[in-house]
């Protein structure tokens, strides 16, 4: 699977759906064209390895997820994470590391509901997350 293929010109819109996993922590909406072109960017440097388990897949916590509305009607349903799932395959991150910290960022910017991320760590300008060390724990 390579996500490098996707071209923005392609796409006629992009929704971000997805949960907390806290109260009232449900969001969808869809992104605007700069968003659109920064997640776009975003996932032009995704390295996705071979399948994954899906029962391990699914053990993390919040959820969000990207469905891609292309022009020719197709549509296309990402959810970054430690597996990332492209549709309802999960592939193994290869670069998860290096870009998890950007996927976290950008959905946090994208997201428009007042308390969707509340109850995530926050991460100050120092990279702490929650006055600690982002190594830590």
């Amino acid at each position: 699977m390579d996500l490098a293929g996707i071209d923005l010109s392609d796409i006629e819109k992009i929704e971000h759906t997805g949960t907390t996993g806290g109260k009232d922590g449900d969001y969808a909406y869809f992104l605007t064209a700069d968003e659109c072109s920064e997640l776009i960017d975003l996932l032009h440097q995704v390295e996705l390895g071979g399948e994954a388990d899906e029962s391990r897949a699914l053990s993390s916590g919040a959820v969000s997820d990207y469905t891609l509305y292309f022009k020719d009607g197709d549509t296309m349903t990402l959810r970054p994470g430690q597996y990332f799932m492209v549709e309802d395959t999960y592939y193994h991150f290869r670069n998860y590391a290096e870009l998890r910290d950007e996927f976290v960022r950008v959905g946090s910017e994208f997201v428009r509901v007042g308390s969707a991320f509340d109850n995530l760590p926050s991460r100050d300008y120092t990279g702490k997350v929650n006055g600690e060390s982002a190594d830590a724990g």
